[in-house]
């Protein structure tokens, strides 16, 4: 009987605590915010030159545009367009993954959406209609690594080509976030409910004076789920985060630990999750 008791005691408490803590979860998510997303285009895509900016235009307003409904905040379009020139004249396919991440995290983006395109369009003399494909990739610029890959597409009539291609276009960049966002929704909470790993190289130098002191303030801040160090020697550190968080959190928080310790910090390397600091 007594064990029959404990097992519905503990049923109880799991049922009456569970809402309070899918509560504290979903505080958790406010907290940290709406992650950033640069969004960019592949200028390797199939519409013929003459009615491509007409459509890339069209398709990353939709993207852009539901983006923005669902609260997700969208870096500048100058600074995607121009690191778009800079995929393009690679040449090559293989270091996108690697170059998107790096390029997004510049941005202070925990993701970077990249899309390309196709489509077919007809006219006649009575009516002109377009038909647009739209694929996408979204990199976690942390880890450096594809986490959904998607497509959709789109048609619409218009009153001439130029017209249909639009709305044919921007159906589509919409279409294609309806897609993706359940599984950014899902990863975004999941990386901020469990935190992200991260790599942290500390060069200190020849004076380690306060580091046991940084350590142990970095630790305590709210985020960081845990810290351990797993090198040290030759002037240096390299310690493994677990970050509750965006990563330019982290940032901001070795910033304001090495301000409260009267030291100049700055960050002379950034590649995905592993981050260098040197203390001057």
């Amino acid at each position: 009987m007594r064990t029959i008791a404990v097992l519905v005691f503990a049923f109880l408490l799991l049922f009456f605590a569970a809402p309070f803590i899918a509560r504290a979860d979903d505080e958790a998510v406010r907290k940290a915010g709406a992650p950033r997303i640069l969004v960019i285009y592949d200028k390797s895509s199939g519409l013929t030159e003459d009615k491509d900016t007409v459509a890339v235009k069209s398709v990353y307003e939709g993207i852009v545009e539901a983006l923005t409904d669902k609260k997700y905040r969208v870096v500048d379009r100058s600074s995607a367009e121009r690191f778009s020139m800079q995929i393009a004249e690679t040449h090559d396919i293989d270091p996108v993954l690697n170059k998107a991440a790096a390029f997004g995290l510049t941005f202070k983006a925990e993701y970077t959406l990249y899309y390309r395109i196709s489509g077919v369009v007809r006219h006649d003399n009575l009516s002109s209609g377009a038909l647009i494909r739209v694929k996408v990739q979204v990199i976690d610029n942390t880890a450096a690594q594809v986490v959904t890959a998607k497509s959709a597409e789109f048609s619409s009539a218009g009153l001439n080509i130029k017209d249909a291609l639009e709305k044919a276009a921007r159906g589509a960049g919409k279409k294609v976030v309806v897609s993706i966002s359940p599984v950014l929704e899902q990863g975004w909470a999941e990386r901020v409910k469990s935190g992200t790993i991260c790599t942290v190289v500390m060069e200190w130098g020849e004076n380690r004076d306060g580091v046991s002191r940084f350590e142990g303030m970095l630790e305590a801040g709210t985020s960081v789920a845990s810290m351990k160090e797993l090198e040290s020697g030759g002037g240096k550190s390299t310690y493994e985060i677990v970050y509750k968080g965006k990563r330019d959190q982290l940032d901001r928080d070795i910033l304001k630990v090495g301000e409260a310790l009267s030291w100049t910090i700055i960050k002379v390397r950034s590649e995905g999750d592993r981050s260098t600091w040197q203390k001057k």
